[in-house]
């Protein structure tokens, strides 16, 4: 048999090497977006719950802010009605008052503020001397400072009266002014 001698030098395989190295950086690229897109599905689960717990916080800040706006509001008035209690005049206890000094209730027939330092009553008494008690209890008080009988009018058995009470607000204040009435 003959052998056969080939001097002709042996080429590398090119074709190998280049897919060899093709496939390996394939694999590197499927890699790198595998991870990268992980990546950024992790970052947009953070985003979305981020602005979930900010959406929360705005609107716990826009409910406190309410409720002391509320609060607020409500101590604001609180003081403006402490303040108009304490400088209005004192006019229901100033009506129990006079009502307490008639004998019965058939006996008033009007009570009227005129202002802040005055006021008309109108009543029926069974005699002139009844009125003029009346006008002594009056009187005797201590922020009354002058009775004035206006008008008296004969009515079958009865007088009827018209008194203007003048008041000294200062002292009225003081003696009736801690009232804590019931505005309906």
């Amino acid at each position: 048999m003959t052998t056969e001698i080939n001097f002709i030098k042996k080429q590398p395989n090119k074709k190998l090497f280049l897919m060899l190295s093709t496939g390996v950086f394939l694999l590197l690229a499927c890699c790198i977006l595998t991870a990268l897109l992980f990546q950024k599905n992790s970052v947009e689960k953070e985003i979305s719950a981020s602005e979930t717990y900010l959406t929360g916080l705005e609107i716990k800040i826009a409910e406190q802010q309410q409720d002391t706006a509320g609060t607020r509001e409500m101590e604001q008035l609180l003081n403006e009605i402490q303040g108009i209690k304490g400088e209005a005049t004192p006019i229901i206890p100033l009506f129990h008052v006079v009502y307490g000094l008639f004998g019965g209730a058939e006996q008033l027939v009007s009570y009227e503020n005129v202002s802040a330092n005055s006021f008309v009553v109108t009543a029926s008494y069974p005699s002139m001397d009844d009125v003029a008690k009346f006008i002594a209890e009056l009187s005797d008080l201590a922020y009354v400072s002058e009775v004035q009988l206006t008008s008296v009018i004969t009515l079958e058995e009865n007088y009827e009266a018209v008194l203007t009470v003048q008041l000294q607000e200062e002292i009225l204040m003081e003696e009736l002014g801690t009232h804590d009435e019931v505005i309906e």
